[in-house]
Formats: structure tokens, C-alpha cells, sequence
């Protein structure tokens, strides 16, 4: 219904401002800035790899591996208990951040002859075509070739779908 029925109208300058002011907003204060997207590990990764391939659409758990691990911005061999860092896998059903919709929570599990790892991905967004998983290694360790299984949070994606069919049906009707 239009909104003129109702006795009301749409302020859009007013939205077209905040929603300018949330988009620097969120640039300010994503984590996922500065060297890792520049010169170096990341763009040696991508190098090494091709684009990780996304299983999102249809699962949301699958078998991937562990092709690389960056910590403070630097590529390492393996992540401990405790530390927080990236992780990228050669395929993942996590959704990366983009067009408006934030990216999937969960996490990874590895069983290792020493014990089980689980990393708890917090974000995930993309970089030079891989998605990066962004999080906090909970218990045990992770390591650069480790067979994991990726889990995104159910309720967490059902969540941001709908948040973000409702951002595109209010774009369809201030248009």
C-alpha cells in the first residue's frame, strides 16, 4: 500500500543520508582492513588457489580443507587455543559479507590424534576472491591442510535473509 494512503511520506534525502552514514559507519569499524588486503599473504594465497568455492546456496555443512591461516596479518602454519585470526578454506557454505547482507557465523571442528579443535567463525567476508573466516580458535589447535567440518549457525542465516529481503523490499517501495 502506498504510503500516501495512509497520511504519511517517505523522507528520501533523509534515508538516502543514513544510510550513507551507516555504510562509512560500517567501513570504520569492520576489523577486515588494512594489510591483509594488500600486497601479501592474502594476494599469495589467492595466487597459490583458486576462488574458494562457495556451497552456501544448497548446504549448511560441508568437508573443506584448511588452505591457509592468517594471524595479525600474517600468514602462520597453525592457530592455538585462544588466538583469533582468519581462516580460509578451499570450499565453505559460509555466505561472505556483500551487497548489504552480512556474513554467516559458526564454526569449524577438526579431530586431531591429540584432541578436537573448534574455531568459532564471528564474520566471514571475502578477499581476492577467497572467503575469510573471521574468529576465535576455542579449543585445541588448527593448522594449514587440516580436514574440517564447516557448520554455519542456522538461526543466525535465517535471520539475515530475512533482514536483507526486507532491505530490498523497502529499496522496491521508496522506489
Amino acid at each position: 500500500q502506498a504510503l500516501s494512503e495512509h497520511g504519511m511520506t517517505a523522507d528520501r534525502t533523509g534515508f538516502e543520508q543514513a544510510l550513507e552514514r551507516q555504510r562509512i559507519q560500517s567501513r570504520e569499524g569492520s576489523s577486515m582492513k588494512g594489510d591483509v588486503f594488500a600486497v601479501g599473504p592474502l594476494k599469495e594465497l589467492a595466487a597459490k588457489h583458486r576462488e574458494t568455492e562457495f556451497l552456501g546456496y544448497d548446504h549448511l555443512e560441508a568437508k573443506a580443507k584448511v588452505i591457509g591461516i592468517l594471524l595479525g596479518g600474517e600468514s602462520v602454519s597453525k592457530l592455538e587455543k585462544g588466538l583469533e585470526g582468519l581462516v580460509i578454506l578451499d570450499r565453505t557454505p559460509f555466505y561472505a559479507e556483500s551487497g548489504g547482507q552480512v556474513g554467516d557465523q559458526g564454526q569449524l571442528s577438526v579431530s586431531k590424534p591429540h584432541g578436537p579443535g573448534l574455531f568459532e567463525v564471528v564474520d566471514t567476508q571475502k578477499g581476492e576472491g577467497l572467503i575469510l573466516h573471521r574468529g576465535r580458535m576455542a579449543d585445541g589447535e588448527l593448522s594449514v591442510g587440516d580436514a574440517v567440518t564447516a557448520t554455519v549457525e542456522k538461526r543466525h542465516r535465517r535471520s539475515t535473509m530475512r533482514h536483507h529481503t526486507a532491505t530490498h523490499l523497502l529499496h522496491a517501495a521508496l522506489r
